[in-house]
């Protein structure tokens, strides 16, 4: 369950970040 929220965070603050780079 807790890496189910890692992947998704990551996926959500990846394209986040990349964005505001």
């Amino acid at each position: 369950k807790f890496t189910y929220f890692i992947q998704v965070l990551c996926l959500v603050v990846a394209p986040e970040t990349e964005n505001e780079d």
